[in-house]
C-alpha cells in the first residue's frame, strides 16, 4: 500500500497566490456565431470582457485568463496575452476566441475567466459561463 505525501508542490504554490480587488472583470459575455448560446461542431465563439484597474497604483504584467475547466478536448481557446501596464482607473477589452472541432459531442462545458498580475501571485475574481454543446 503506497502512502500519499503529506503535501504537494501545489499546496505551497496555492499559499503564495492572493486575491486582488485591484483587477475587476466587467461586462463578460459569451457570443457564438449563430446566436443560439450553444457551442456546435466547427463553430467559432468569443468570450469578451473588460479588465479594469480599480486600484490607485499602476498594475504591471496583467494577463487575462480564459480556460475550459471540464476537460473537453474538442474546444480550442486562443492563446492569452500580457498587458504590460494598466494605469489606475483604466481598462482594456479582451476577446478570446473559442473554436469547436468536428468531434464535439452534446453536453456542457464551463468556461472560466479571470486575470493575474505580476508573476501570477495575485488573481482577480473568477467569472464562469456554463454553456451547452451539441453535435
Amino acid at each position: 500500500v503506497s502512502q500519499l505525501p503529506a503535501s504537494s508542490s501545489m499546496d505551497e504554490r496555492a499559499r503564495t497566490i492572493t486575491y486582488s480587488e485591484a483587477i475587476q472583470i466587467r461586462n463578460a459575455r459569451f457570443i457564438d456565431d449563430n446566436g443560439d448560446n450553444i457551442i456546435s461542431r466547427n463553430e467559432i465563439c468569443k468570450v469578451i470582457f473588460e479588465l479594469v484597474n480599480q486600484s490607485n497604483r499602476t498594475l504591471f504584467d496583467v494577463q487575462p485568463i480564459v480556460v475550459e475547466t471540464t476537460g473537453n478536448r474538442h474546444l480550442y481557446i486562443s492563446p492569452g496575452m500580457h498587458i504590460e501596464r494598466l494605469e489606475p482607473g483604466k481598462g482594456i477589452r479582451y476577446t478570446a476566441m473559442i473554436k469547436a472541432d468536428n468531434r464535439l459531442k452534446a453536453g456542457s462545458v464551463k468556461i472560466c475567466i479571470s486575470a493575474v498580475e505580476g508573476n501570477n501571485q495575485t488573481i482577480s475574481q473568477v467569472s464562469e459561463f456554463n454553456i451547452a454543446t451539441r453535435k
